[in-house]
């Protein structure tokens, strides 16, 4: 299983009950290939493979339903703040382009967000925007795409109909998937001019944003040791955590405080070994990951110990 995101969290907040449904992608085998090597990679260069699909697990009863049984390709799903509506990227047939879908969970209604800003990477739910020309705050949508011609990933923001688009970083070796934080900021990994070894630009820094662009800030890592880090994830009020992949000596979970992240760096634990992918809250303890030990196995769901960094 890879780029997976939970429905969990959305669902507690809607009815108040324990997490029940958990949505996620699954990949062929044959797909994966060895990419995940390092464990805190944003990935976003990885393409929906032919038979990829978005399925709903029920925890309660272990069954599986596949959403997109009328697309050849389908992955990196996003779930809506009220956990009726998911994004993702998908091809209905072998050989089209790429494009940004929404489905509805409860009637499986699906649509396409037309966009034309490039090959689309990622696409995700930004909190509403509110501009003098509306009557009402407006619903918007945060897509990752690649521009034509240039050599790094841009975030784009437009409503969820694909007009009012609008570029908000220019970074020369791109950007990775942003990640929502409860007070309405993004969080964005900005690649330097340093490699690893596969040759994608090193993220040693997380900056923060708002969605109309402005208020580009360290996030983490400035002040630190020289370090991949990714993935990030905010798991309560004050805390997020993130992946950080040191030069020497693996991987490890790391946290700050949302409130003063630049000076309340501090690590959880070390994980074993294995490459750790799209992170989400699960409860006040534990966090969903995707993890495979090595390049020989394959993706799982998995759950990581906040208190320690211990797969459970």
């Amino acid at each position: 299983l890879a780029g997976f995101g939970p429905l969990q969290e959305a669902k507690t907040t809607a009815e108040g009950k324990g997490a029940e449904v958990v949505i996620f992608a699954q990949i062929p085998i044959s797909a994966q290939g060895s990419g995940g090597s390092n464990p805190s990679r944003n990935q976003s260069r990885q393409r929906p493979a032919i038979g990829s699909r978005i399925c709903l697990l029920d925890s309660a009863n272990g069954q599986v339903e596949n959403l997109t049984l009328d697309f050849t390709a389908a992955a990196w799903p996003a779930l809506s703040f009220d956990a009726r509506r998911v994004l993702f990227i998908g091809q209905r047939h072998a050989g089209d382009t790429r494009a940004v879908y929404e489905r509805h969970l409860e009637n499986r209604e699906v649509r396409e967000v037309p966009l034309s800003v490039g090959e689309v990477q990622r696409a995700i739910y930004l909190p509403k925007l509110y501009t003098l020309d509306d009557e009402e705050p407006a619903e918007q949508i945060g897509v990752l795409a690649r521009p034509l011609g240039e050599t790094g990933d841009a975030l784009f923001t437009c409503r969820t109909d694909g007009t009012r688009v609008r570029r908000i970083t220019f970074a020369p070796w791109g950007v990775t998937a942003p990640t929502v934080l409860k007070d309405g900021r993004l969080l964005i990994g900005i690649g330097d001019n340093t490699s690893d070894a596969v040759g994608q630009p090193t993220i040693p820094v997380l900056f923060s944003l708002h969605t109309d662009g402005t208020d580009l800030f360290p996030f983490a890592g400035l002040y630190d040791d020289f370090a991949h880090r990714g993935w990030p994830c905010e798991i309560d009020e004050e805390r997020v955590v993130f992946f950080e992949s040191p030069t020497i000596g693996g991987t490890w979970l790391a946290q700050v405080l949302r409130a003063r992240s630049l000076r309340t760096r501090r690590e959880i634990g070390q994980l074993a070994a294995g490459a750790y992918e799209w992170p989400s809250r699960f409860d006040d303890s534990r966090m969903l990951v995707s993890f495979r030990s090595d390049a020989r196995s394959t993706y799982a769901l998995g759950i990581v110990d906040l208190r320690n960094g211990a797969a459970i």
